[in-house]
Parts: C-alpha cells; sequence; structure tokens
C-alpha cells in the first residue's frame, strides 16, 4: 500500500510551464525599378513611437528579397500598420503598409509618386527671385 501511494505523489507532479514563444517580427523593404537620378529617402514611422530612416540606392529590374542590399529595410517590425513618406528630386511618396507578413515589399516607381516641379521666376519690381512650388498629378 505504501508504494502504490508513493508512485502516486511521482507520476502526479505537475508539469512545468512552457516558455512562451517569441512575439513574431517582421520585415518591411522599399525598393525601385526606376532611376530617379539619386538616393531615395525614406521614413517610416507608426503611432506607438517607431521613427526610422532607410535609404534606396539601388534599382532593380525585377523583384528583390527582402533585405537586398540597396533597398530600405526596416527589421524586427511588430506586425501592423505603419506609415511611410519617401523623397528623391522631384518626386515623393506617401502612404501606409500594414505589415502582416515575414517579408513585406513596396516598390516605389514613378506611377505611384507625387511628382513636384519647381517654377522660378523674377518680380519687375523687387528683383527677388521667388521659388513657387507645384504638384502635378
Amino acid at each position: 500500500m505504501l508504494l502504490a501511494i508513493a508512485t502516486f505523489f511521482v507520476t502526479c507532479k505537475p508539469e512545468p510551464e512552457p516558455e512562451p514563444e517569441p512575439a513574431p517580427t517582421y520585415n518591411l523593404t522599399f525598393w525601385t525599378n526606376e532611376d530617379f537620378g539619386g538616393v531615395i529617402v525614406v521614413n517610416l514611422y507608426n503611432n506607438g513611437g517607431y521613427d526610422k530612416e532607410g535609404f534606396i540606392s539601388k534599382v532593380y529590374s525585377s523583384t528583390p528579397d527582402c533585405g537586398d542590399n540597396g533597398c530600405a529595410t526596416f527589421k524586427d517590425l511588430k506586425p501592423g500598420k505603419y506609415y511611410y513618406s519617401a523623397i528623391c528630386g522631384y518626386y515623393e511618396w506617401e502612404g501606409e503598409v500594414n505589415v502582416t507578413e515575414a517579408c513585406e515589399l513596396v516598390k516605389l516607381n514613378e506611377s505611384n509618386a507625387i511628382e513636384k516641379a519647381r517654377v522660378s521666376f523674377w518680380t519687375d519690381e523687387e528683383d527677388i527671385l521667388q521659388v513657387v512650388e507645384v504638384n502635378l498629378w
């Protein structure tokens, strides 16, 4: 009888709690297939205080892999909505992306850019150079 009770206590020992899985993180890569004559500066932010800057310095003829050289890659992101703005010369981009995959890719090109032009002119009265920004859609 004593042997049965001892066996019962050994087998009823609670199992340890499993270690919690680490929260998943994701990568977001911005790239381009067009040459805008310089480096594209990309700013990424969200309402939770995330605010980073990246640079696109290479033109790809086909879709790159997440994190390839010359792309603006933001690593270890938490899932959720992020906002971006980017600029290169007279081209600007802005928008939002919902990060839900291990690797999200966003292509910046002329068709999804806000193209800006600068117009300069002289006034007759004061010989002051004026710069006016015009948005083209």
